[in-house]
């Protein structure tokens, strides 16, 4: 059986329970003081003063009430029990502290009388941390029951645009010998230098030769032979990946010299295969004949 309290002018009929005072006209109820609801499972602590309330219904293990427009009631569990409501139509705020559970029950301003029922749950205590201070309340608007959540900031990311730009990039033997060679003077290991030095000379970097007019090349060129112009034939063939002398040391980029050895002989070797002059086993194979110099003079 429901306990039922409701204030009735017409009737006559006031039925109060513990420390609850109404006073009011046409079925308005205030309430002055603090009031305690007695439920089978836990007492329930209610405020709000000045308040508009125009019913309570107390039943064994739940009670309803009813708010004015623009009412406020406060709703207090000593035993931290879970408390639950039913309504869709008030503005709802869950407490959660160590030593009690709440609901503050808001109705919109302007809106129409809204009625709620407020369920314990004894198998259910709110959720607190120690860790944060105050109430440890959130706001939802109405629906049912639920543990407290949490309000946790959204985490704004910054979006870094990425720029991709396509620059042309030539660089003469020169300015390639001249990173290689900085490198090589900070000691720099080998593979780091390789790597720089593929880089510089592949697919991510065109290359420009230059090499004086002056520099032409006019006589036979073999293995054993020195002089400047062999010299210049390192660098032209260190310009081509396909061509290179060595990757490292002497003979590489930034490391040519003055002498046709065993490893500038493969690289013309090379060379001449790459533009049709001549193919292993073939005469001249190796060295720098009439048709390399000419190829050589046209590159430059």
């Amino acid at each position: 059986m429901s306990k039922y309290y409701q204030l009735r002018i017409g009737i006559g009929v006031i039925l109060l329970f513990p420390v609850m005072v109404f006073a009011g006209s046409y079925n308005d109820v205030s309430l002055t003081t603090d009031a305690t609801i007695s439920l089978s499972s836990t007492s329930l602590a209610v405020s709000g003063s000045s308040d508009a309330v125009d019913s309570i219904t107390v039943d064994t293990d739940h009670f309803s009430v009813t708010l004015d427009a623009g009412s406020t009631l406060t709703v207090r569990s000593g035993n931290r029990y879970q408390l639950n409501t039913d309504s869709s139509s008030l503005y709802v705020t869950e407490e959660c502290t160590d030593t009690y559970s709440g609901l503050v029950l808001s109705s919109p301003t302007g809106g129409a009388t809204a009625t709620v029922t407020v369920t314990p749950d004894a198998n259910v205590n709110c959720s607190f941390s120690s860790g944060t201070s105050g109430s440890g309340s959130s706001s939802r608007g109405g629906g049912g029951g639920g543990s407290t959540v949490a309000y946790v900031a959204p985490v704004v990311v910054p979006v870094i645009p990425v720029v991709t730009s396509t620059v042309s990039s030539k660089l003469t033997s020169v300015q390639i010998s001249a990173i290689i060679g900085l490198l090589q003077s900070f000691g720099a290991e080998a593979t780091t230098i390789a790597n720089v030095q593929a880089s510089l000379m592949g697919t991510g970097a065109s290359m420009t030769i230059s090499v004086p007019s002056s520099a032409n090349f006019t006589r036979h060129l073999s293995k054993g032979i020195s002089g400047d112009d062999v010299k210049t034939l390192q660098v032209i063939l260190n310009s081509d990946s396909d061509t290179r002398i060595a990757q490292t040391g002497v003979g590489s980029i930034g490391n040519e010299t003055d002498f046709f050895g065993s490893l500038t002989e493969d690289a013309v070797g090379r060379f001449q295969v790459k533009y049709g002059v001549a193919n292993p086993g073939d005469p001249g194979y190796g060295t720098v004949g009439p048709k390399t110099r000419a190829k050589l003079n046209e590159l430059k």
